[in-house]
């Protein structure tokens, strides 16, 4: 005889996808089109200041946001 669960969904993955897309876009933003006061502040994007990352930390922030807004998204529509 099989057994019959009754197991409720949960929007968890879909509310970290959204989230992670959300610190993609403002990390995407801060890492690749600066506003004037960034680059007054760490200097350009090509040439930033000495021992400073700023651009690097969120271009890499970027692309693993990125990455895992996608991951958690595809979890989503396979747990649903």
């Amino acid at each position: 005889m099989a057994r019959e669960y009754d197991v409720k969904g949960s929007n968890s993955f879909l509310i970290w996808s959204i989230g992670l897309a959300l610190l993609c876009v403002w990390a995407l933003r801060d890492g690749w089109f600066p506003s004037e006061s960034k680059i007054l502040k760490h200097g350009p994007p090509d040439s930033p200041n000495a021992g400073d990352s700023f651009y690097l930390f969120n271009q890499s922030l970027t692309y693993l946001a990125g990455i895992g807004a996608v991951i958690c998204g595809i979890m989503h529509k396979v747990v649903k």
